[in-house]
C-alpha cells in the first residue's frame, strides 16, 4: 500500500494538490467530530498506528479503509483528494437529519426515503442562496430554512427551484 500511497499522492501533487493522504485522512478524522483513539478503533487499529498514518510515517491498508468507510469517512477523498459523487449532498442530509433531531427531542426522525431528492434539492438550494453570505448561518437557521425550502419543493418545477433559490438569498 505504500507504493500505491505514493503514487497518489505524487498524482495530487501534480493536479494541484498539496494535502497527503495522511492530511486528508485527519481532515476527515475531524469532519466525523472523531478522536484519533476513537477512529483508530473504528479502523481496527491501536492509537500510535493511527498518529503514524496522519503523520504520513505509514499509510493504511484496505482493511482500514473500508472499517473507515462504514464509519461514514469518504475513502475516494482519504485517497485521491476528490469526493464521491453526491457525498457533499448525503453529508449535508444527514447533518440536517441530527439537527432536526436535535431540535425536536420529542419525536424520533424518520424520514421517507423516497423524499430525499426533495430534501436535497432543498439543501442545495439554501446552500446556493446563502453561499454569497458574509457568514454562515446558525445550524438551527439553516435546519429552519431547508424545512421551509423542502416544503416550498413539493410540487417543485426547475422554475421554482430558481425562484425559491432568489427568495433564500433575499433572507
Amino acid at each position: 500500500m505504500t507504493r500505491l500511497s505514493t503514487q497518489l499522492d505524487t498524482v495530487n501533487q501534480k493536479a494541484g494538490s498539496v494535502n497527503s493522504i495522511g492530511d486528508r485522512l485527519r481532515a476527515e478524522r475531524v469532519r466525523l467530530d472523531l478522536s484519533q483513539p476513537a477512529f483508530a478503533e473504528l479502523g481496527g487499529i491501536q492509537k500510535n498506528a493511527q498518529v503514524n498514518y496522519e503523520s504520513g510515517k505509514r499509510s493504511p491498508d484496505a482493511t482500514y479503509l473500508a472499517a473507515v468507510s462504514a464509519a461514514g469517512a469518504d475513502v475516494l477523498y482519504i485517497l485521491t483528494g476528490r469526493r464521491e459523487p453526491g457525498f457533499a449532498q448525503l453529508s449535508a442530509v444527514r447533518a440536517f437529519a441530527e439537527t432536526f433531531a436535535a431540535a425536536d427531542r420529542t419525536r424520533p426522525f424518520l424520514f421517507p426515503e423516497t423524499e430525499l431528492p426533495r430534501l436535497e434539492s432543498a439543501l442545495i438550494a439554501v446552500d446556493q442562496g446563502t453561499a454569497e453570505r458574509d457568514r454562515p448561518l446558525a445550524p438551527e437557521q439553516k435546519a429552519a430554512l431547508v424545512a421551509a425550502v423542502f416544503d416550498l419543493l413539493a410540487d417543485a418545477t426547475e422554475a421554482s427551484r430558481s425562484r425559491v433559490i432568489r427568495l433564500v438569498k433575499a433572507t
